[in-house]
């Protein structure tokens, strides 16, 4: 037979057992929702913060200034693998620098890269930072009359601060390899990079910011 101590701890037990389940299920179904999403949004990488790209193997570097172009979901899932937004278009800047003492440009092909979300860090609703992809940057690289087309993911994060938390800046990954995707064209001596690896950090046209949906 229950005391009445029983019965009263049983009930306080499926009371804050509901609440848990209550509690987990709303946080499972919530969204980012983005302040300054479904607009057109530039970041750019210009100056000393311009794209560098380097081979560790021939020490081929040269460095580029680029634009990118595209929009961010108003609302975003808080799932691995959500899309975030979409690169339109990448447009490069006329001083490209280059350590062979050659000709250089950097270039998109038609660019349309998805970007998607691969994590977030900090305390909900707090978040310290997002991490997404770029995927299937694909880059035209001349040096000379060398020219090299990579493709792959492009790994990049933005570091959030404030309330709510915001952002007006995004850095590549540089310890991700871009490898080489096709050889269009080469010079015998100036062989293309077998992979390099971007670096860059892009400062963007409009700060964002995200909430908890």
């Amino acid at each position: 037979m229950h005391t009445r101590a029983q019965t009263l701890a049983t009930i306080l037990a499926t009371t804050a057992l509901l609440l848990a389940i209550g509690s987990a299920t709303a946080t499972a179904s919530r969204s980012f929702s983005v302040v300054g999403g479904g607009r057109a949004v530039l970041a750019i990488a210009a100056g000393e913060r311009a794209v560098t790209f380097e081979d560790g193997t021939t020490g081929t570097q040269f460095i580029q200034d680029l634009t990118l172009h595209g929009s961010l979901h108003s609302l975003i899932s808080k799932t691995n693998g959500s899309l975030i937004g979409i690169v339109t278009r990448v447009s490069s800047g006329a001083n490209c620098r280059s350590n062979l003492g050659v000709e250089c440009s950097a270039s998109a092909l038609a660019p349309r890269w998805h970007i998607q979300l691969i994590s977030f860090s900090g305390t909900l609703p707090r978040i310290a930072s997002i991490t997404f992809d770029l995927k299937e940057a694909e880059f035209l690289l001349r040096l000379g009359t060398t020219e090299c087309l990579y493709r792959g993911d492009l790994r990049a994060f933005s570091n959030m601060s404030g309330e709510p938390p915001t952002t007006s800046s995004l850095t590549v990954d540089e310890s991700r390899r871009l490898p080489l995707f096709r050889i269009l064209r080469e010079e015998f001596f100036r062989p293309c990079p077998r992979e390099g690896r971007f670096r860059a950090t892009f400062s963007l046209s409009a700060s964002v910011s995200v909430r908890l949906h």
